[in-house]
């Protein structure tokens, strides 16, 4: 798994997910989506592309998506501890 962050002008970034599912990314989408000024989750072609975001923010994009993956965790956590 790897995550790349790509610049793409003022305040927009590209952030593409290399070996990590679309439903992940639309997942981190969803936790961004009220902390940025634009979010959007795309994979332009099924099979040969990767999934990325597109961001726009006046925020660190790194932390962002630090912060959004950590608040999946606690509720994919919630939700085995629900399970035992």
């Amino acid at each position: 798994m790897e995550i790349k962050f790509t610049k793409k002008g003022d305040d927009l970034y590209e952030i593409e997910f290399i070996g990590i599912d679309l439903s992940v990314v639309n997942y981190i989408n969803e936790k961004l989506v009220n902390n940025v000024k634009f979010s959007a989750s795309l994979k332009e072609h099924p099979v040969v592309a990767e999934p990325k975001l597109i961001i726009k923010t006046e925020k660190d994009p790194k932390k962002l998506i630090h912060e959004a993956i950590k608040d999946i965790i606690k509720e994919l956590d919630k939700l085995e501890a629900s399970i035992k």
